[in-house]
């Protein structure tokens, strides 16, 4: 039998800290309060910093708080990275007739 995985994973967002919310502890929930005093001291200072994280239960895979996500919007270079990848497969796809019919439907 397998041993369970367990423990928690912090993902953290690519942040404009200039355009971003501060950091406001007052208004953690106290989920939020016990998690982030329960992680270690350079993901608190990320997250103090204002970067957006997400804590996650790796056994679960189910998302146990967020952190700096309200009103998140990725920087700019991102969304530009993000749009020079998928424009090209985006193009390809629809030069093949039967993808634009299916489109159309």
């Amino acid at each position: 039998m397998k041993a369970k995985k367990h423990g928690t994973a912090v993902i953290f967002f690519e942040t404009d800290l200039e355009k971003s919310t501060p950091f406001d502890a007052a208004s953690l929930s106290d989920l939020q309060k016990r998690t982030l005093s329960e992680m270690p001291k350079a993901e608190r200072k990320k997250i103090k910093a204002g970067y957006g994280a997400s804590v996650i239960d790796i056994g679960s895979g189910g998302c146990i708080c967020d952190f700096n996500t309200k009103g998140y919007r990725p920087p700019e270079h991102v969304i530009k990275s993000l749009a020079e990848m998928l424009l090209p497969r985006i193009k390809k796809f629809y030069e093949d007739p039967k993808n634009r019919e299916k489109f159309e439907e």
